[in-house]
């Protein structure tokens, strides 16, 4: 089943990085693993909250990004 998670980073965000993002996963690990290329950290500053149940049509990836722009 597609889940929909908030991915967020919890250590300190400098400018033109990603902080958090909103994504369609299988598994709470698999969104993880998804974020963490657009996170410049470790997984263990990574933390990850099922917000909701994707419907049939969402496909898997990232819904929404924040990126904090210098």
């Amino acid at each position: 089943m597609k889940k929909i998670y908030l991915v967020s980073r919890t250590d300190t965000i400098d400018y033109d990085e990603y902080d958090s993002a909103i994504v369609c996963e299988t598994s709470s690990m698999n969104a993880k693993k998804h974020c963490y290329s657009y996170f410049d950290t470790s997984m263990i500053n990574i933390k990850c909250k099922l917000i909701g149940i994707a419907n049939k049509r969402q496909k898997i990836g990232t819904i929404l990004g924040s990126f904090n722009a210098g």
